[in-house]
């Protein structure tokens, strides 16, 4: 297993309850971000437990702490979603850092670089579309048209406050109206307090005016294929846990983080150059060729990241290890056609699915 995959992991959990302190214990967790980030009130590892039983075990070990939760009770998590899904289109803000201690340089994700993130997203989307309609009716639609932003900064640091508002700046210049999602690439040399990468964090999704996911790109000169994990991963989790979970609030479910990097080691779906699925593979690099990959999405039955890393390997493999589901009209069924094999199932809301596994002899499917 790659120390590259492991390495990441999505803050958004961890935001979801420093924004909950906000409102219900503000006199923990400031209403005004401060300037470094939640995890300067309380560490992020700690910040993404809180929800959840292991987040009272956490909290134990520091009593002042502890005396200060000690009456917050946060919400359950649900397994399946309540609200609506995302549909809309993903527009990616290509961000120039002049940095005013730094003989105001700029620092920015290169052309190139941010063409192959547009490209794999659009490759990426229909798949996610796909898993990700296990838990309601949605659509994922790409942009081409990249749109350039300037930001002063008198040094190469920010938070997600400023983010906030980069982006609700940006958004206020769309013409599409309503079912925007802006997407920001991070490069290196900068960094946001909210998602510092010496925490390990690879990413996160939130909600400003409209859905946007912010997202630290590891390196440069990047590939469709990512054979160094330095985007797709991270890039993938967050899409898709933004079109399950659009408002980022407690209602709908993180549907990436039992899959991993947060609950496990990594499921990654991989796909050819025509977009069909080969396999899924905890192994990274995998052992046969693929084109494209994206983080594994949990089925709604097995819940969330709290309790799914107790779970056994073969249930974490059947939660996570299988292929898009497609709508269809057939009945409930299995059926085999030479290499292939066809699962038919019901969706929580009455519609038919089938799952398709090809036979590669490249290990379990």
């Amino acid at each position: 297993m790659s120390t590259q995959l492991q390495k990441w992991t999505c803050a958004t959990r961890a935001i979801k309850n420093a924004r909950y302190l906000q409102k219900v214990a503000p006199h923990i967790m400031p209403e005004i971000e401060p300037a470094e980030g939640f995890d300067s009130v309380i560490p992020l590892q700690l910040l993404e437990q809180l929800h959840g039983p292991d987040g009272t075990n956490a909290i134990g070990a520091d009593p002042h702490l502890a005396e200060l939760l000690k009456d917050v009770k946060f919400p359950i998590l649900a397994a399946g979603a309540t609200d609506p899904l995302f549909k809309g289109t993903l527009f990616f803000l290509h961000i120039s850092f002049t940095i005013q201690d730094q003989n105001n340089a700029v620092v920015s994700i290169s052309d190139q670089d941010i063409n192959v993130a547009v490209d794999y997203a659009v490759r990426a989307s229909p798949p996610i579309s796909k898993y990700a309609a296990q838990y309601g009716p949605n659509s994922v639609d790409v942009s081409l048209n990249i749109i350039p932003y300037n930001v002063m900064l008198a040094t190469a640091r920010y938070n997600d406050a400023q983010l906030r508002a980069w982006v609700n700046d940006a958004a206020s210049r769309l013409t599409t109206g309503s079912g925007a999602c802006i997407v920001v690439l991070n490069p290196r040399g900068v960094v946001n307090a909210q998602g510092d990468p010496a925490n390990g964090v690879g990413g996160y999704h939130d909600m400003a005016n409209v859905p946007y996911i912010f997202l630290n790109v590891a390196g440069q000169n990047l590939t469709l294929a990512d054979e160094g994990f330095l985007y797709a991963g991270n890039l993938s989790h967050e899409i898709a846990e933004m079109v399950v979970d659009p408002l980022a609030n407690f209602v709908n479910p993180e549907v990436c983080d039992p899959c991993g990097p947060n609950c496990t080691s990594t499921f990654l779906d991989y796909f050819d150059d025509s977009g069909n699925y080969i396999a899924t593979s905890q192994a990274f690099p995998p052992s046969f060729p693929y084109h494209f990959y994206i983080n594994g999405i949990i089925k709604p039955e097995y819940g969330s990241c709290p309790t799914f890393h107790d779970k056994s390997q073969a249930d974490q493999d059947f939660a996570c290890n299988y292929g898009p589901i497609v709508h269809t009209d057939v009945a409930p069924a299995a059926v085999g056609v030479g290499n292939n094999i066809y699962f038919f199932a019901k969706s929580l809301d009455g519609r038919i699915f089938y799952n398709w596994a090809r036979d590669f002899r490249v290990g379990r499917r």
